[in-house]
């Protein structure tokens, strides 16, 4: 498994209500998008004061960024701390 996806886990979760809404939008909006592959389905998404953080392995650059921009769009560019890392081509 990539320690990248242990980093921030569910446990880390804030409880507060607009914590638990805002990690809610941000998934749907997720997994909304049938461009995404399944890995990029299964990012980890956690919020803790309106902070988000954004963590896992996503086959391309490219579909990094849009999860970004999908979670900054809810949260705000500037409360998104993007972990995702591009999987190695080997």
């Amino acid at each position: 498994r990539d320690p990248s996806n242990r980093a921030h886990s569910a446990d880390k979760q804030s409880n507060a209500q607009s914590d638990v809404d805002l990690t809610a939008r941000i998934r749907r909006s997720v997994m909304d998008d049938k461009s995404l592959s399944t890995d990029g389905h299964n990012v980890k998404v956690v919020a803790e004061n309106g902070t988000v953080t954004l963590s896992g392995v996503v086959p391309s650059n490219t579909e990094k960024m849009e999860i970004e921009r999908k979670a900054a769009s809810v949260a705000g560019k500037d409360r998104v701390t993007n972990n995702i890392r591009v999987a190695s081509k080997d």
